[in-house]
């Protein structure tokens, strides 16, 4: 039991400095520390009559655009493996495979949660700051309605990260994830609302101030959404299970 602790914490220290080592990484997360925060005051114009509603739907769009940041890291440090024989060296230095994935996917889960704490504490204090309104006061209600789309931006990621796995490229699976977030998913929705199923699209009320008809209530996206993360991380783990690196 013992050595089986340090085999995990010795994958979790190698997961661990391939993310830390990886340049593209910190660049991803200064564009989100540098341009999540502006959006904030940008994204719309001041209106005559500021309301804490506005400034909440204000942090909520910055949210949903970053989430390409976020979809990004996941896929790229997921991606890696994929390049030259990295996956097989890393086979090699753990066999076990489903301990393998737990190890990425949570070493992606618990950087991705200090970099949203940390975008949407930047955010914050950008937004008291300009709107000159004192959110700190109401800071419990601003995180009841930021802690849904939290859920989501983690979720999305980890499931786009997944989808690396069974793709083995993570080209293809940062195109679409960015395709859906940027456009692609509304344009699908014109066609057929049978498309709110998609991951994405299941939890897009997590980003309003007040739900629209036009997609799922706020738990239950998210609860669809969840399900496609398990639903995919199984396939995922079957596969990678077959798949022969010699």
């Amino acid at each position: 039991m013992l050595e089986e602790g340090n085999e995990l914490k010795e994958q979790f220290k190698s997961e661990y400095l391939k993310f830390m080592m990886n340049p593209w990484h910190w660049l991803i997360i200064g564009a989100l520390l540098l341009c999540v925060p502006p959006m904030v005051i940008f994204l719309n114009s001041k209106p005559d009559q500021l309301t804490l509603h506005f400034v909440l739907e204000q942090l909520l769009q910055s949210l949903y655009l970053g989430q390409a940041g976020f979809i990004s890291l996941a896929v790229l440090f997921i991606g890696q493996e994929f390049t030259g024989s990295s996956l097989r060296t890393s086979f090699l230095t753990c066999p076990n495979r489903l301990k393998f994935i737990i190890c990425k996917l949570a070493i992606v889960l618990c950087v991705e949660i200090v970099l949203l704490l940390a975008v949407i504490s930047v955010c914050i204090l950008f937004a008291q700051g300009f709107y000159n309104i004192n959110l700190l006061s109401n800071i419990k209600n601003v995180l009841t309605i930021l802690f849904p789309a939290c859920i989501s931006i983690l979720t999305f990621a980890l499931l786009s990260g997944i989808f690396v796995f069974i793709s083995q490229s993570f080209i293809l699976i940062l195109g679409i994830s960015l395709s859906l977030l940027l456009g692609l998913g509304q344009m699908l929705l014109q066609f057929s609302s049978f498309f709110r199923n998609l991951p994405l699209l299941a939890s897009m009320n997590c980003f309003y101030t007040h739900p629209l008809s036009l997609y799922y209530p706020v738990w239950q996206g998210l609860g669809i959404q969840i399900v496609w993360l398990l639903l995919v991380f199984v396939v995922a783990t079957l596969i990678l299970r077959e798949r022969n690196v010699r």
